[in-house]
């Protein structure tokens, strides 16, 4: 299928594109990215009509046969990642160019930002291995060029630390990939799958007797933990959330955490080493820890965006406990937990980057008068705290409704008991988000007053989209995306260890 390489050719020009044409005029490197990421967008829409009912699309690079050819798919699940990541970046991309517009060298920004999104592709629709690898570390170098792209001393911090975490992650995910390379002989996912078919049927073994792959598992867990961030592998990627600007802070929590962390665990565990009862839980443990942890962060925290940060942590967790339940409700809970995720953290990077845009500051005592002033970020801070928290009729009501409906019916109540803990302590946060930053605030006050910077229309647009979004979810979801993009995504997942019959189908 030739639409698969574009999502590679168009960006890479396109980067050519900025450096050699757009130093001097950075409206138009913004122009160019934000029309690579709509195009971008409308291949994922053309992709998903394509990869409809089930339907596997494979593109052999360099033309060698399977298994020996670099091969990239696209099924439901990687086309539902990329309307996903094309939708954000877009609004990230026309939010930047108000919010950068006071920075030099934007052109190198958007070059960075492009790159990311090589790296994020790749991870996406990459069949193999090494080639995942390859551009996962891509989209990583990126990330952390552009968390310290302002040159401020925190963000110098923030993004070495960030990179330490990153470094480390991808050396223990190389040791996995190793092992896995001389136990089986093999890179391609869908030969890797197959291969462990063979060998476990060929041995009458199980999956949780076979100690070399529990060692492979086991670096996987590690290492694309340490990417995503989950306890107790958070303080580097809160530390890089908190120091990047609203932009960058977005893609991070919206597109590169969601993508090169947890997409590719989840995808190697359930669809190419297979799901046993050990690795289950050990998702639910993760899950729910990295569940209270984050709002105990939250909780602890005064700092704006340090508050959010802990939520993040939270919400990302429960995304991965519910992951851990297997079922099919839960798997559905999972997937609509991660979108709900996606779309509350970006709201709350979009705010954030207003706040400090008209007064320079993220400190929660320093910002919560001004919100004030802001409508547009008095009404997303409003909607994104009552969708953290699950309050009917908002976004995270219905993810986490059936979350912990199928958390009953899996754990005997047990799970049930905690996740009610945790939402009351998410509940009491997210009240504590409202009373600070839009019931709170005298006239009194020294920064309650008019604001004389402007927010400009085009950071204003993609905040109100974002939170329309966030208000109409359940009649999106339930009338219109649960059919077309959830059910098949889930289906993917569901399917399991025959990805590689999908793949060898779809080669055919």
């Amino acid at each position: 299928m030739m639409i698969i390489p574009l999502f590679f050719i168009i960006p890479l020009l396109s980067i050519f594109f900025i450096a050699a044409f757009t130093r001097e005029k950075s409206w138009l490197a913004n122009l160019a990215a934000v029309l690579v990421a709509a195009v971008l967008l409308i291949l994922s829409l053309m992709l998903a009509l394509f990869t409809g009912g089930g339907k596997v699309l494979c593109y052999n690079m360099g033309g060698f046969s399977f298994p020996v050819s670099i091969m990239l798919v696209a099924d439901s699940l990687a086309v539902f990642m990329l309307l996903i990541v094309y939708c954000i970046s877009l609004l990230t991309l026309i939010y930047s160019k108000g919010y950068m517009q006071s920075y030099l060298d934007k052109w190198k920004y958007y070059i960075l930002f492009l790159s990311m999104l090589v790296g994020v592709n790749g991870v996406l629709l990459s069949g193999d291995i090494v080639t995942l690898y390859i551009f996962l570390e891509v989209s990583g170098v990126s990330s952390y060029a552009l968390v310290c792209f302002t040159k401020k001393a925190n963000a110098f911090v923030g993004a070495f630390r960030y990179m330490i975490k990153g470094v480390l992650a991808s050396s223990i995910i190389l040791f996995g990939i190793a092992l896995c390379y001389s136990y089986l002989s093999a890179l391609n996912l869908a030969d890797i799958a197959q291969q462990l078919i063979i060998r476990h049927e060929t041995a009458q073994i199980q999956m949780r007797e076979d100690i070399v792959i529990l060692f492979i598992l086991g670096f996987f867990s590690v290492g694309f933990g340490l990417k995503t961030g989950i306890f107790p592998f958070h303080r580097g990627v809160i530390e890089a959330y908190t120091a990047a600007e609203a932009p960058v802070a977005a893609m991070l929590s919206g597109v590169v955490i969601p993508v090169i962390g947890l997409y590719a665990f989840i995808r190697l565990f359930f669809c190419v080493i297979g799901v046993f009862p050990a690795g289950m839980t050990l998702l639910l443990a993760m899950g729910i820890l990295s569940f209270s942890a984050g709002i105990i962060k939250a909780l602890r925290e005064h700092d704006f965006r340090k508050i959010i940060a802990g939520h993040l942590v939270s919400e990302l967790g429960l995304v991965v406990f519910a992951f851990g339940l297997g079922t099919q409700n839960g798997l559905l809970g999972a997937i609509t937990q991660m979108v709900n995720y996606i779309i509350i953290s970006t709201l709350f990077c979009y705010t954030s980057g207003m706040v400090s845009y008209a007064i320079n500051s993220n400190h929660t005592g320093r910002a919560y008068a001004q919100i004030k002033n802001i409508m547009v970020a008095r009404v997303a801070v409003f909607t994104a705290a009552l969708a953290l928290c699950g309050v009917f009729p908002f976004s995270g009501f219905w993810s986490k409704f059936i979350i912990m409906i199928e958390a009953k019916k899996v754990g005997n109540g047990q799970w049930f008991f905690l996740l009610a803990l945790f939402y009351l302590l998410a509940f009491i946060s997210s009240i504590r988000i409202l009373k600070k930053f839009i019931f709170t605030g005298k006239k009194g006050d020294a920064f309650y007053k008019p604001l004389k910077i402007k927010i400009p229309f085009s950071m204003n647009f993609p905040v109100g989209i974002l939170a329309c979004i966030s208000i109409g979810a359940y009649i999106i979801w339930f009338f219109y995306a649960k059919e077309m993009f959830f059910i098949p995504a889930i289906n993917v997942l569901n399917e399991g260890t025959l990805y590689a019959q999908n793949i060898f189908l779809g080669i055919k």
